[in-house]
């Protein structure tokens, strides 16, 4: 399966052919993403994410739910190499911002319940997914490539895109954008690298 599409929808930020690379393309190493970051100060943020449904253990959960609290969105399928990479590096970051009151959601799309289900045993990921439908993704109004599996995208405490990463992630990445926003930061901390082979190089700002 490909796992990007070249139609993919053009985003008011740039680079859009870096991010779209940057996705599901399977390279990359641990300790580094492979994703450019991009992020969002708080007055250039549109308005809030609505975004609901089934997850896949069959609850229903509305991210409205969490408004007040900075969210941590994951688009991932199991059929995706760099998704299975960064699995791990993603639950081990909900375990460290959990005490902080940082929620993690993930989009679990073009894919099946018992693969999806399979991939959740297996890298004892304890946070929930929504089931897309086919519609989910659409929520974020042009923030997300439509097909760029898998992204990583923090909201603020209302709601808002504050941050994203589109390509495989790794914890320290999260943790240091979410830290960020917490904090009130309207750029990426040091923490923050840049792609493989250009590590170092600053992220890239601009409305989602």
């Amino acid at each position: 399966m490909s796992c990007l599409s070249r139609r993919a929808a053009t985003l008011a930020v740039a680079p859009v052919v870096g991010m779209l690379l940057g996705a599901c393309s399977g390279s990359g190493t641990a300790g580094r993403f492979d994703g450019p970051v991009t992020a969002v100060p708080p007055a250039a943020r549109a308005e809030p994410v609505e975004l609901s449904g089934r997850t896949l253990d069959s609850a229903m959960m509305d991210v409205a739910e969490f408004r007040g609290d900075v969210v941590v969105l994951n688009v991932w399928g199991s059929w995706c190499p760099p998704c299975r990479k960064e699995a791990p590096e993603l639950e081990r970051a909900y375990r460290s911002l959990r005490p902080r009151g940082v929620q993690f959601l993930g989009i679990d799309t073009r894919d099946n319940d018992a693969a999806a289900n399979a991939f959740v045993a297996r890298y004892g990921i304890t946070y929930p997914s929504l089931v897309d439908d086919g519609t989910l993704l659409l929520a974020f109004r042009g923030a997300v490539p439509a097909a760029a599996v898998p992204t990583t995208i923090v909201l603020d405490r209302a709601g808002r895109v504050a941050a994203r990463v589109v390509g495989g992630t790794d914890a320290t990445t999260v943790e240091g954008l979410v830290s960020d926003v917490l904090t009130g930061k309207s750029e990426p901390g040091a923490s923050q690298r840049g792609a493989p082979g250009s590590e170092g190089s600053p992220p890239s700002e601009g409305t989602l």
